[in-house]
């Protein structure tokens, strides 16, 4: 049975990120061994592998791969800007719990009142969500605005992501639909 490319990046992504917690990747950051990479390989079909690799290498922001892994350290705390809207708040909470289910050792968790959020997840329109996240055109980067998307950008230092900036275009989609896209962007 095939499962979706996008709940297998984020397996890979999970596992990768379990690895880098317990001291397993090597101290460049940059590198695999052999072995592991051949059993990816036959675990994960070649369209999940391409789209972890997407994913976190960043590729959606550069022309050029970045050479390492970053992660979080803490738990991420997050806030719903925009269209907090009871259908983005509920995928926001779906997508929140597929990966607190997982037993990480780390948890998403909202911000609470006073703090400052490590991730920020802005519901909006095409123009809106490129202004947030800091992007100009859309269009050039082959973003069809027409369609439902989402974008993150993470800032880190050394190996460590610090914050993330995530935007939304929901476009009337269900809430199901919408929690996968944040669900994409989170990892």
């Amino acid at each position: 049975m095939k499962t979706n490319p996008i709940f297998n990046a984020f397996v890979v992504c999970t596992i990768v990120f379990l690895g880098a917690f317990a001291g397993a990747c090597r101290h460049d950051r940059s590198h695999m061994d052999a072995e592991a990479l051949a059993a990816l390989k036959q675990k994960y079909d070649t369209a999940t592998l391409n789209y972890f690799y997407e994913t976190v290498f960043h590729e959606d922001f550069s022309s050029g791969k970045i050479d390492n892994v970053s992660k979080w350290t803490s738990n991420p705390k997050i806030a719903i800007l925009g269209d907090t809207d009871s259908i983005n708040i509920n995928a926001v909470k779906g997508a929140m719990s597929i990966i607190n289910a997982l037993g990480l050792t780390l948890q998403c968790d909202f911000a609470k009142e006073g703090e400052t959020p490590s991730m920020e997840i802005y519901f909006g329109k095409a123009g809106d969500v490129a202004s947030y996240i800091g992007l100009k055109d859309l269009s050039s980067m082959g973003i069809d605005t027409n369609s439902a998307f989402g974008f993150g950008r993470p800032e880190m230092s050394d190996g460590v992501i610090t914050k993330c900036l995530i935007g939304i275009n929901p476009l009337g989609i269900p809430e199901k639909a919408r929690e996968k896209i944040v669900l994409e962007e989170i990892v």
